[in-house]
């Protein structure tokens, strides 16, 4: 899964940078929303919000509150 996850992240740095937030958009939507939240995790602050916004709203509530239990936990 880490593989997975590094490989969309790369993906979607090289879109982000790119300012192809269509294409990034099209991509988190199609992941599930456990592994749409891991590759958020991983991201500098800056781009994750970035990638968050993006989300369709049914996506946002999920990763949203898997991020709350993690900052719970540490």
């Amino acid at each position: 899964m880490a593989d997975f996850n590094a490989t969309f992240q790369k993906t979607l740095d090289i879109l982000l940078e790119e300012k192809k937030y269509s294409s990034a958009k099209d991509i988190l939507s199609t992941m599930a929303p456990e592994d749409v939240a891991a590759v958020l995790q991983e991201l500098d602050e800056k781009p994750a919000a970035l990638l968050f916004r993006l989300l369709p709203k049914k996506l946002r509530r999920k990763p949203l509150l898997r991020w709350k239990a993690i900052f719970r936990k540490n």
